[in-house]
């Protein structure tokens, strides 16, 4: 599969002014004066990039960041972090993962809280909006903006973590739904491109560690149909690397209207190694109709 292409033919090369990283030092970027602009610049189509992000894990510093407009080496990192407590109390506007910064830098949030959905808007001219809602405990809204974004003329979105604390779930693109992480714990799968750190699933939601960086490659919104949740682990064989397991959801490709439309269970006794090593092999599949997605 690959990703769903949403920007526009991008154009042009403009410099960009920096206005400086100002308020508390952020623990995991050591820099504590102004941040130099990275390298950059142009004029793109508008991108948005969201998910529905929670502190976890008590008084530890942890973060979760959205990572957009990435063009193989650079792109806008907005992050929400927990300094000491189970709360984001602070976000970031960054370059890179977790690099220079742009607009305000990193800044303490009006009002802490525990989860929420965080939406990050680039304007494809060098701002960037990040806006904060459906909050608990519950409170307003929360709206920031950062100017003098370089802009890198990417296509790629994705997440970012740090201690592994931070959840990140229903990751989205340009208003759709691209993974909701609701398969078993492990890798993030074929759909993502870890570049940094390890990135990982852990209770059907995505989470960061090492500074965790991951962009996804998959096709958004591209799954619909009759849906399957696997209900036993498959045997690998024959230098097989990867089947399905216990958990996992898959898609048989038969259109529906309602579950009762698909079969009631899918049935294999042996299918194509999802990583395969020579002439590998997946034994046994057992899953049973779980949702039809229109």
């Amino acid at each position: 599969m690959r990703k769903l292409f949403v920007l526009g033919i991008c154009f042009g090369l403009a410099a960009v002014a920096y206005a400086g990283n100002t308020g508390p030092v952020d623990l995991t970027n050591p820099e504590t004066g102004p941040l130099p602009p990275p390298a950059g610049g142009g004029v793109c189509a508008a991108q948005e990039v969201t998910a529905h992000v929670e502190a976890t894990g008590g008084a530890v510093l942890q973060y979760a960041a959205l990572v957009g407009d990435y063009n193989g080496v650079n792109n806008y990192f907005i992050k929400l972090q927990a300094q000491s407590s189970a709360m984001f109390n602070y976000g970031g506007f960054y370059t890179a993962n977790n690099g220079p910064g742009f607009g305000p830098g990193f800044f303490a949030l009006t009002q802490p809280f525990a989860s929420g959905d965080m939406k990050v808007e680039h304007d494809g001219a060098g701002k960037v909006t990040l806006t904060l809602s459906n909050l608990l405990p519950a409170q307003p809204d929360q709206i920031y903006e950062g100017t003098g974004y370089p802009v890198q003329n990417g296509d790629g979105y994705g997440y970012a973590g740090y201690s592994g604390n931070s959840a990140v779930d229903d990751f989205g693109i340009m208003g759709q739904v691209c993974d909701d992480f609701n398969r078993a714990d492990g890798p993030l799968g074929p759909d993502w491109d870890v570049l940094n750190g390890t990135c990982t699933i852990v209770s059907q939601t995505a989470r960061g560690n090492g500074m965790g960086r991951a962009i996804f490659i998959g096709e958004c919104g591209g799954d619909t149909g009759c849906e399957y949740e696997v209900k036993k682990d498959s045997k690998a064989k024959k230098g097989c690397l990867k089947c399905y397991v216990k958990g996992d959801k898959i898609m048989s490709g038969d259109p529906c209207e309602k579950v009762k439309d698909c079969d009631r269970k899918i049935k294999e006794k042996t299918y194509e190694c999802l990583d395969p090593v020579g002439i590998g092999f997946c034994k046994k599949l057992k899953a049973k109709r779980s949702d039809c997605i229109e």
